[in-house]
């Protein structure tokens, strides 16, 4: 009898194991998917070819280095900033427009050799007219307001700026904090507003979609294919992104997802990075060491130029602290 009952005993214990070991499979298999497919390499990489990088490289306000020794911004590589013209720094009352602000950064984005790529940005308290709870944020009614100021931007810089982005990351409050379609609406028309231009004054202008915030690997903001399925990146001549990891290996998955709506749309532009980096203080989950902010720069540079990614602006070219000394 207890020879039975120790037998019944083991073959219940063999089955607790068994189907232990089939929760945890289930439970790690999954994992073990996504760290190779997110984290890691792809498992084919694009054809090996040759890709000039002269254009490549820029950095965010790259006014940090204005006071540099001379010759510091060629030094490391920087051809290409990202620099918000913000509208009430501009029209500092309606109809009444202060350009010096621009005017000596261009001065001295010139002086460096280096292509700007302007933002339109944000709302304008001095001017709109309509009155919200809400903080960043332009209702529809004062949109041709807000056309007036990228009309007159463009008019005046349009031989001096590189390139044009509508707004950035609007899918964080920080930025966009009203209801997303009236964000939508101001886009399309800002979009079909800078179309009219381009045949006024017979110059193409290059323009860019707002870049959505994403810091999740293989994670493409559905606000993003929300625009596309809307039918307002018509005159879009950039898909641009942000990204931002501790990792860069993670880097190829979002990139593959990027390419991946765009040709689902049949987007047939360039694709850029217009922010992606690692700070070296603060809170941020991406911050990391000096020593390791090196070899992020360097793999995320190689990683975005094997994908035929025209762009890759980093942000920033300096911390708003001194680094942690490490």
């Amino acid at each position: 009898m207890s020879s039975a009952k120790n037998q019944l005993d083991l073959q219940v214990r063999k089955k607790g194991i068994i189907i232990l070991i089939i929760v945890l499979g289930g439970l790690f298999i999954p994992f073990l998917v996504l760290s190779l497919t997110v984290k890691g390499p792809p498992l084919s990489f694009p054809t090996k070819t040759r890709i000039p990088i002269d254009d490549y490289c820029g950095v965010c306000f790259v006014n940090d280095f204005f006071d540099e020794p001379n010759g510091t911004i060629k030094q490391i590589g920087v051809n290409w900033t990202r620099r918000e013209f913000s509208w009430s720094a501009t029209e500092i009352a309606d109809d009444v427009w202060d350009w010096s602000r621009w005017d000596a950064f261009l001065n001295e984005t010139e002086k460096h050799g280096v292509q700007v790529l302007a933002v339109f940005a944000y709302d304008n308290d001095a001017v709109e007219t309509i009155n919200s709870s809400y903080n960043r944020y332009i209702h529809p009614n004062d949109i041709p307001y807000f056309l007036d100021y990228v009309n007159q931007t463009v008019r005046r810089y349009k031989d001096r700026v590189a390139a044009w982005e509508i707004w950035n990351e609007p899918n964080l409050a920080r930025f966009w904090d009203g209801p997303i379609d009236h964000f939508y609406e101001l886009f399309d028309q800002t979009q079909q507003f800078i179309h009219q231009l381009e045949g006024e004054l017979s110059q193409n202008l290059t323009l860019l979609n707002s870049a959505m915030a994403s810091a999740v690997a293989g994670f493409v903001p559905p606000e993003t294919e929300t625009m596309f399925q809307r039918g307002i990146m018509t005159y879009i001549d950039v898909y641009s992104f942000h990204y931002y990891t501790y990792d860069p290996d993670s880097l190829y998955q979002n990139i593959m997802q990027q390419l991946i709506l765009g040709e689902k749309y049949g987007f047939e532009g360039e694709y850029w990075i217009t922010e992606i980096g690692n700070p070296t203080n603060g809170q941020y989950p991406w911050r990391v060491s000096q020593e390791k902010l090196a070899e992020n720069i360097i793999k995320s540079y190689v990683i975005s130029s094997s994908y035929d990614i025209k762009r890759v602006i980093w942000y920033r070219g300096q911390d708003y602290q001194t680094p942690d000394p490490e």
